[in-house]
């Protein structure tokens, strides 16, 4: 192309510009050659900038962007919350020492008008459904601990339970473990101990809690990880971390329904199964279907590898850590691992009401991932049959279904909003 030619088309693009910006957009894509084309857009915006927008563009080939999901259309609104703390940190952060700032909180179902949000610091509070209003956070004695992160809540009946690691007093970066309990009261909390772990680990996770019936006694599941630091705990039946745990609710007592975990995150019992899915180390979040006395191999076995591993790209990288091959070493397979961690959080089904296309799928969602994942298993959940992933943009620590107004409510901790989540049937 010659220069004078070049100057010309700039000409006549600010000519236009000033006349129609409309009229100009469809006037070029029309009638200029695919070669001017892509020497307009490199002088505007950059050759490199060019390219990695295709490549982008060719890596999401077929994503959806909401309202558009595959098959449906799902609309998102975000509710902002007043009354959350901003975290210092993530265990994520600190061990990839990332400075991301967070609003993390877990939601419940209260009535029929009503849901329930916790902070992280354990502020607990009440909003309303008809206008998702947020009253005053309700008064609880919880701070009687040094609360280093609530990790879930639960109502099972009147009474709600919550789990938080607490910090030791006499020691730095050490954590127990607490399951709190305490009858509903919108006006005052009063929590009493229902479990504390004797020993304390540099870092207390997992946490979810879940109403289940084991051998016809009414209990609570809970998940208890291990952090990296000790994570041979996973394997260690003296110690309640990398477990999850039976809770007999009447006498408090509890057993290791199974070992293994690193992080599970998410806990779900649905459709006579309980499926689990759990942070693994680098490049190994899984879902997995629990069974009871099972032991689901961390840290021995795991698709995922140690962060410093991604660091050692040379050829002084170490082997592998921990075993490629679970069913080898009698260990449980996952139902499904991603090779791409997407940081893994909470899963839900979806029900028939909110969608006729999308029935017996549930949704998982991830933090660092910003997204939801639709899935649907096969019948026995031995695996995954098929996966959307569907772009939120944000970290999503908690979901949850509201049958009243058929809608999913998302806990949305970068700008600590709920995300309203409504299908074509839903209520708004």
């Amino acid at each position: 192309m010659k220069f004078t030619s070049k100057k010309f088309i700039l000409a006549s693009i600010l000519i236009l510009i000033l006349i129609n910006i409309n009229f100009l957009r469809g006037a070029l894509k029309k009638n200029l050659s695919h070669e001017t084309k892509v020497f307009i857009k490199e002088l505007f915006f950059g050759k490199k900038y060019i390219e990695e927008v295709f490549f982008y563009r060719s890596l999401n080939y077929n994503q959806k962007k909401l309202p558009q999901t595959l098959y449906e259309k799902i609309f998102l609104k975000k509710v902002p919350l007043n009354n959350l703390t901003t975290s210092s940190s993530s265990h994520y952060a600190k061990i990839k020492k990332l400075k991301i700032k967070s609003k993390k909180f877990f939601l419940e179902n209260f009535d029929n008008e009503n849901i329930i949000y916790a902070s992280f610091d354990g502020t607990i509070g009440i909003i309303s459904l008809n206008n998702f209003y947020e009253n005053d956070p309700i008064n609880t004695n919880l701070n009687k601990y040094k609360i280093h992160s609530l990790l879930d809540i639960k109502l099972i009946k009147d009474h709600i339970f919550v789990s938080l690691s607490y910090n030791d007093k006499d020691k730095k970066d050490c954590t127990y473990f607490l399951i709190s309990y305490a009858k509903m009261n919108t006006k005052f909390l009063n929590f009493n101990e229902f479990y504390k772990s004797n020993k304390c680990l540099s870092n207390t996770l997992g946490g979810r809690l879940i109403n289940y019936n084991h051998m016809n006694v009414e209990g609570l599941l809970v998940s208890m990880g291990a952090s990296d630091k000790e994570k041979e705990l996973a394997q260690n039946d003296n110690s309640p971390y990398g477990k999850i745990l039976f809770f007999d609710l009447d006498t408090k007592k509890h057993i290791i329904f199974s070992k293994g975990h690193r992080n599970p995150q998410g806990l779900i019992y649905s459709d006579g199964y309980i499926i689990s899915t759990e942070h693994g180390p680098y490049g190994g979040d899984e879902i997995n279907k629990i069974l009871f006395k099972k032991n689901y191999g961390f840290p021995i076995a795991s698709l995922g590898e140690p962060y410093k591993f991604a660091k050692k790209n040379d050829g002084n990288r170490e082997d592998f850590q921990f075993k490629k091959q679970h069913k080898k070493y009698n260990f449980e397979e996952p139902i499904f691992s991603f090779s791409q961690g997407i940081g893994i959080s909470e899963i839900a089904k979806i029900p028939k009401q909110y969608s006729k296309y999308w029935i017996n799928n549930y949704f998982i969602s991830s933090l660092n991932g910003r997204s939801l994942y639709r899935v649907n298993f096969d019948d026995d959940f031995n695996k995954l049959n098929y996966i959307e992933k569907i772009y939120i943009g944000e970290r999503i620590r908690d979901i949850i279904h509201v049958s009243s107004k058929n809608i999913f409510i998302l806990a949305l901790e970068e700008t600590g909003s709920l995300g309203i989540l409504s299908g074509p049937k839903s209520i708004n």
